[in-house]
């Protein structure tokens, strides 16, 4: 799946560029008209930032928010203004890879009854795990779409996403341990977004509106934030 979407990004980066007029700062620049200027921008915008577990009245979901990290990277998004006003939209295919470190790092999660996850000890499946580090992480593929109030090199912007599970895991060490557990996370996330930037640095704060858990298991929610570069 992964190399499916990597090619068609590729694809259509290519195509643009050849029907593209030129690039500013915005990308690539598909239409320049009196009233309309439409851009396609390739790998950006970029977050990095950290998150953590809202409305969460499990104790074993506990984390250690430093270590909470979160990245997401838009693999391609047309940003569409208008020349009239200091409106913007844009819509983009995102990736989005989120990291949590439990405090109690002794616990990792197993499927148990009815497929439902539970807290295990890590100590029960390996004998040489010596407490370093245990977590949770989910990579989802998401579309967000934004509208922005420009002035001058700053802006403020709002948005929303609807994303997709790619991949679940769970991992500890050390020794070091990897296992993959999809039905750990949620498979849609539905996520509110808003921020302000200055030329190409910014900051950003999100909040899914979806647990991050299926729901007979858990009712927390993600709060993220953070910088942005390129918004």
């Amino acid at each position: 799946m992964k190399k499916t979407i990597l090619a068609i990004a590729a694809v259509i980066a290519f195509t643009a560029a050849a029907s593209a007029q030129r690039y500013n700062n915005y990308g690539l620049e598909l239409t320049n008209s009196d009233k309309v200027e439409t851009n396609l921008r390739i790998a950006f915008p970029m977050y990095f930032g950290m998150s953590t577990l809202v409305n969460n009245n499990d104790s074993y979901l506990e984390r250690i928010l430093p270590q909470n990290f979160v990245y997401s990277l838009e693999m391609a998004s047309m940003r569409i203004s208008s020349r009239r006003s200091r409106i913007e939209g844009s819509l983009g295919v995102r990736w989005t890879f989120m990291d949590f470190s439990l405090k109690n790092k002794d616990i990792t999660f197993r499927e148990g009854l009815a497929g439902v996850y539970t807290p295990v000890p890590i100590i029960l499946e390996n004998l040489k795990y010596d407490g370093t580090k245990s977590k949770i992480h989910a990579t989802y593929l998401g579309i967000p779409v934004r509208i922005a109030y420009k002035a001058g090199k700053g802006k403020i912007y709002a948005g929303a996403s609807a994303e997709f599970l790619v991949k679940g895991y769970t991992k500890y060490r050390n020794p070091g341990y990897r296992e993959t557990t999809n039905e750990l996370f949620n498979r849609f996330r539905a996520t509110a977004e808003a921020g302000f930037a200055y030329g190409l640095f910014g900051v950003f704060v999100s909040y899914g509106f979806t647990p991050l858990f299926p729901s007979d298991w858990s009712n927390a929610r993600t709060l993220s934030f953070g910088l942005t570069l390129g918004i």
